[in-house]
């Protein structure tokens, strides 16, 4: 079933998981488009998916909520399993934060999952910088979350 909210609709997905470029790839797609943001015209919004795109597992693989982050893990504990940020999405989301140029970017996440909650949690605790206790949720100005039956 497809969420009738036109922003989960219009999702403009930064898509850097690792079906889509392996890591490697992905770091290095990351800092050669933004690197160029100085010099050139930066988006007024970027606008990203969670599930497979910024962050694995996906919720509705998850067997426990997410609860704390865990930084010998490096993500959010969710009983046995860690909720962790890709690595070219973490690395687009710290340049957003520590680059002047891009400053005033607004970031957005549209998604849809059966556990809309355990998602806003993971947002809310995944660590973008540790040293600035930087959080995803830190930075995202519109959140979108829908709710999919479960099945």
């Amino acid at each position: 079933m497809r969420c009738a909210n036109i922003l989960c609709r219009l999702v403009c997905c930064l898509c850097l998981c690792e079906t889509c470029i392996d890591a490697r790839d992905a770091r290095v797609y990351a800092r050669n488009t933004m690197s160029r943001a100085s010099s050139a015209r930066v988006p007024k919004l970027l606008i990203f998916d969670l599930d497979a795109c910024l962050w694995s597992p996906e919720m509705f693989e998850l067997r426990a909520a997410p609860t704390s982050y865990d930084a010998a893990a490096g993500g959010v504990r969710a009983g046995a399993e860690v909720v962790r940020l890709f690595p070219g999405a973490l690395t687009v989301l710290h340049r957003l934060i520590t680059d002047p140029a891009l400053n005033n970017i607004k970031v957005a996440v549209a998604s849809s999952t059966t556990e809309p909650a355990w998602a806003n949690r993971c947002l809310d605790v995944l660590m973008v910088n540790e040293a600035e206790n930087s959080t995803v949720g830190g930075l995202v100005d519109f959140r979108q979350i829908c709710a999919l039956p479960v099945a």
